[in-house]
């Protein structure tokens, strides 16, 4: 047999008859070679003559059957996650596997993106090739949104800016965004499309307690005086003793004023 592809070498030797012999070869085609040996690359008949110096012919013939290389078929994730591998394998058994890595084994793990290739043989000597390009991504990036502060108890949103396919929070939320209340560190792991994921940690320190004066310094009132009190800093919301809620209190009466402040923190004092 002859696998497609191959050249095969054919030879004769003369068993009987006097030299010197002439030879004649005929091919499938029915073209002809006059060598005692000759190379062949097609399956089919070859006819052999050869006529020794009495003039005696002697005849013999050889069919070379085709056999058709094998086609392996690489078998693994085309494309796995950075710092990830994955197993190459083949469709199928082999009398003989070489690997582009060195490797003789039925199978080889790979991490790094590239391709590799592979030649097999089976049993009577044919060989196949087959090739595999494997393709990393990189890790999923997160960038964690939420205050650098809280203050305790305070609650506020943290969030993730990059859409992915899930999120897995320390608390068991799976949402993009989540609540958090008051300073602590909280993470979060992220799956990307492709499987590929990452995990990232926030820290929110503690807000400094709220430290304000209310103005003016002199405290003290004439009769049918009046005063206005303010605070001596930027808050988001005020709650004065007579439940005003403005940034200012009018007053006109001696007497014990104070005041509630609210931080765009959501601290208060």
């Amino acid at each position: 047999s002859i696998c497609q592809g191959e050249q095969i070498d054919l030879f004769s030797i003369p068993a009987q008859g006097l030299p010197p012999y002439s030879y004649t070869w005929t091919h499938p085609d029915g073209a002809q070679d006059f060598d005692q040996n000759i190379i062949v690359e097609f399956p089919g008949l070859y006819a052999f003559e050869a006529v020794d110096a009495n003039g005696c012919v002697y005849l013999d013939s050889i069919f070379l059957e085709n056999r058709e290389p094998p086609e392996p078929i690489i078998v693994g994730d085309n494309i796995i996650c950075e710092n990830d591998s994955t197993i190459l394998s083949l469709d199928q058994t082999y009398d003989a596997i070489l690997w582009s890595t060195g490797s003789t084994e039925d199978e080889i793990t790979v991490s790094e993106a590239g391709t590799y290739s592979v030649t097999v043989t089976v049993g009577f000597g044919c060989q196949g090739e087959a090739s595999f390009l494997l393709e990393t991504r990189a890790a999923p990036v997160i960038t964690l949104d939420g205050p650098s502060v809280l203050c305790p108890e305070a609650i506020f949103e943290l969030s993730v800016e990059e859409v992915y396919e899930s999120y897995s929070w320390d608390d068991g939320s799976n949402e993009r965004v989540r609540e958090i209340v008051g300073p602590g560190t909280y993470t979060v792991t992220v799956t990307s499309s492709i499987g590929c994921t990452s995990s990232a940690s926030f820290t929110v320190e503690p807000e400094d307690q709220i430290a304000f004066n209310i103005l003016p310094g002199d405290f003290s009132i004439c009769p049918e005086d009046s005063l206005i009190l303010t605070v001596d800093g930027d808050f988001t919301s005020y709650l004065w003793s007579d439940s005003s809620e403005a940034e200012s209190l009018f007053i006109s009466s001696p007497g014990v004023y104070s005041v509630i402040v609210v931080d765009s923190l959501g601290c208060s004092g």
